[in-house]
């Protein structure tokens, strides 16, 4: 169920798409479908019924999705069945950064325990040097005797925190 992205295309940029709640896996196999890139960052999770417990995958950002888009496939992305919208400022959609993306498709790879947390644009900023998060880059914080990384998406005011090992990451600028 977890939908990667493909490799990035020249004179694409990626766009953060709100679709309908419980939507999402939809929509982003009806972009691929329609030749599209996508980018759904899921996270796994335990469930528990009466009779079982089952651990399912869920969308990091619930109601979000990512996807690269140019002028020349904008209307195929407005028109697929599921999407609200392009999020942006006022009626002008807004690019997200490169290093925003690759930074959670690092983290969604990893498969690292994460966990959705208020969104975080303020603190130390650093690289993940070694181990299955290598070449991360987010805000770490450290409450009690753990130190924990923290990747926001700006533009949909989004983050996720993941536990580190200090030893682990470098300071790094901007």
């Amino acid at each position: 169920m977890s939908i990667n992205a493909m490799p990035d295309r020249p004179g694409e940029s990626w766009f953060a798409l709100q679709v309908m709640p419980r939507h999402e896996v939809r929509v982003a196999n009806a972009l691929e479908y329609k030749g599209c890139v996508s980018f759904l960052p899921v996270r796994r999770v335990k469930r528990k019924w009466t009779d079982r417990v089952k651990v399912i995958e869920v969308p990091l950002f619930p109601t979000y999705l990512f996807c690269q888009m140019n002028s020349a496939n904008t209307a195929t992305v407005y028109s697929t069945p599921g999407v609200r919208r392009v999020v942006g400022l006022g009626a002008k959609p807004s690019s997200i950064p490169d290093h925003e993306i690759e930074s959670l498709q690092i983290l969604v790879r990893s498969r690292a325990e994460t966990v959705p947390v208020s969104y975080m644009s303020s603190g130390q900023k650093v690289q993940v040097l070694d181990g299955p998060l290598a070449g991360l880059k987010g805000i770490v914080v450290r409450p009690a005797n753990h130190h924990r990384l923290i990747v926001s998406v700006n533009l949909i005011m989004r983050s996720v925190m993941v536990d580190i090992s200090a030893s682990s990451v470098v300071a790094v600028s901007g």
